[in-house]
């Protein structure tokens, strides 16, 4: 049986996602914003969508839970943390909790 954690973590994954894939949507009809086809595609979607489907019975150690989409973000692609978007903020929220798990 999951505990509240992980299924909070769950649905704010399952958020997460919903925001990537409508993000990526609007990115290819040359909406403007902060994320780029190539790292929704690429980085961010399937991050999600591999979490989402881990074995939460079996998490690797605390030192090795981490969002690659955060460091990315913050040292590849510097999206703004002054103007953050709702994706971001959410990275940065499923980054902390991933390791409270």
């Amino acid at each position: 049986m999951e505990s509240e954690k992980v299924k909070m973590f769950k649905k704010n994954l399952e958020k997460a996602l919903d925001i990537s894939k409508d993000e990526l949507r609007r990115r290819k009809n040359d909406m403007p914003g902060e994320s780029t086809v190539e790292q929704l595609e690429e980085v961010i979607i399937p991050e999600l969508e591999k979490l989402l489907k881990m074995d939460y019975n079996n998490l690797p150690p605390v030192e090795d839970r981490y969002l690659i989409s955060l460091a990315y973000a913050l040292k590849v692609w510097e999206w703004s943390m002054k103007n953050a978007s709702t994706l971001y903020l959410l990275i940065v929220e499923l980054h902390e909790d991933y390791k409270k798990l």
